[in-house]
């Protein structure tokens, strides 16, 4: 559903479809969303005081809340439709 809604997008943009200011606030909105639910689960993760994190890996995995959105995520939904298609392909061979 990603990779169809990324692609939608390209097209959208690209045949005027999609109003840019929008689809720029749109972005910047998913985008906190996202980052603030990583933060959460980082402060979920920190209160349960199972391992008191550092310094170093607090600020480390706040960048990550941060940037994770912004390239990786696009290349895990590459890396999940090469996946899919590779599984099909084994399935329509007879391969396990």
């Amino acid at each position: 559903m990603e990779a169809v809604g990324l692609v939608g997008l390209v097209l959208g943009l690209l045949l005027g479809a999609v109003d840019v200011p929008f689809a720029i606030a749109f972005f910047l909105f998913a985008y906190g969303c996202g980052a603030l639910l990583s933060m959460i689960a980082v402060l979920m993760d920190v209160l349960s005081g199972q391992r008191p994190p550092g310094r170093k890996d607090l600020l480390l995995l706040a960048l990550w809340a941060v940037l994770e959105p912004i390239g990786y995520r696009q290349l895990t939904v590459v890396w999940r439709l090469r996946g899919i298609v590779r599984a099909l392909q084994g399935a329509a061979t007879g391969a396990s």
